[in-house]
């Protein structure tokens, strides 16, 4: 039993992790949308294909983003991103979040042939024309796939700043509501009942499918159906004295300060990975403990049938001063109950 309750305490946690994740995606989902982030991150890479680096001195930016086919992707007038409050983020402002390629493509082969490209991209496409040649569809696909290159690239700032508030976030959260996985794991350990609620709970995500962004109905009900399992997390009398054991001395409460603090660590370490993670995390400990059962279960019945078999033997050995088995008075099964049936 020892390696299914590791699963199943393995399995509480990770829950615990991915609706913490689930939590913070969605509000750092609520940041990016007021910022506008993914639109300064776009501005960015523009810039980079355009050699004009956000408020240089080409303009070559601003000619791309006034552009029509720009022009009518986002409401207002253009003006360049700015650094924001909130962690000197950058803010997109009112800038599209998304530039289809085909128009990338169509902007700059208008404004290379009006000659209002800037130095830069205009040399980017007479490259194209040197190696390539003249063709004008060969030509606007392989601008095309420099963007979607440059676009990829893109995607990589975007996620990696995210990971950073996703730590800074848990880390947050983990302090303020005191989610110590450590002290979580020991309570697990100790209360059967948690951990078979747990997997319950976690066998119910997984029939739900994949969490899906902006679920938060289904947010709601995992959130509260945790909270219903009595998990020491919080600032309340029961989380706080499993964290923090009363009658220590200072040394207890050093080695607890310092669990504590590499818990909090490890909640904001987990919440980085985000929810898919978590999610395939606990789909492939259901899946192992979903193994390991069976096993145990027919160890269990295997011991039952060797039990059975041998008091079916000790019935059958004939003691000193008892009946053999078929004689008078015998109440095995299987004897004949009939005097005068033959014996042998």
């Amino acid at each position: 039993m020892l390696g299914s309750e590791a699963l199943e305490i393995a399995v509480g946690l990770v829950l615990v992790f991915l609706l913490i994740s689930l939590l913070l995606t969605a509000l750092t989902e609520i940041i990016e949308a007021v910022l506008k982030t993914r639109a300064a991150d776009l501005e960015r890479a523009i810039g980079l294909m355009l050699q004009d680096p956000v408020g240089g001195g080409d303009k070559a930016v601003a000619r791309f983003y006034e552009h029509p086919l720009v022009f009518a992707l986002f409401n207002g007038r253009y003006e360049a991103s700015r650094s924001s409050w909130f962690f000197t983020r950058e803010t997109g402002g009112s800038l599209p979040s998304y530039i289809p390629r085909d128009i990338f493509s169509a902007v700059v082969l208008d404004l290379e042939s009006a000659g209002t490209a800037g130095n830069g991209l205009s040399g980017v496409v007479e490259s194209y024309r040197r190696i390539y040649g003249g063709d004008i569809a060969t030509l606007k696909a392989n601008l095309e796939s420099w963007y979607d290159g440059v676009m990829d690239r893109a995607a990589g700032w975007y996620k990696r700043r995210t990971q950073k508030l996703l730590f800074w976030l848990g880390l947050t959260l983990a302090v303020a509501l005191n989610i110590n996985p450590v002290i979580i794991g020991q309570h697990l350990s100790a209360m059967p009942e948690a951990r078979a609620e747990m997997v319950r709970l976690a066998q119910g995500a997984l029939d739900e499918g994949p969490p899906a962004a902006g679920d938060e109905e289904r947010l709601r009900r995992l959130d509260t159906a945790v909270r219903q399992v009595g998990l020491p997390i919080g600032w309340n009398e029961f989380a706080i004295s499993r964290s923090f054991p009363p009658g220590n001395g200072p040394g207890g409460w050093a080695l607890a300060i310092l669990l504590a603090l590499l818990g909090w660590l490890a909640t904001a370490v987990a919440t980085t990975l985000g929810a898919p993670f978590w999610f395939d995390v606990l789909n492939k400990l259901m899946v192992i403990r979903a193994t390991v059962k069976p096993k145990e279960k027919s160890r269990d019945e295997a011991s039952e049938d060797r039990s059975r078999t041998d008091r079916r033997i000790e019935a059958a050995v004939v003691l000193p001063g008892r009946p053999a088995a078929g004689a008078a008075g015998d109440s095995m099964p299987g004897a004949s109950a009939d005097p005068a049936a033959p014996r042998t």
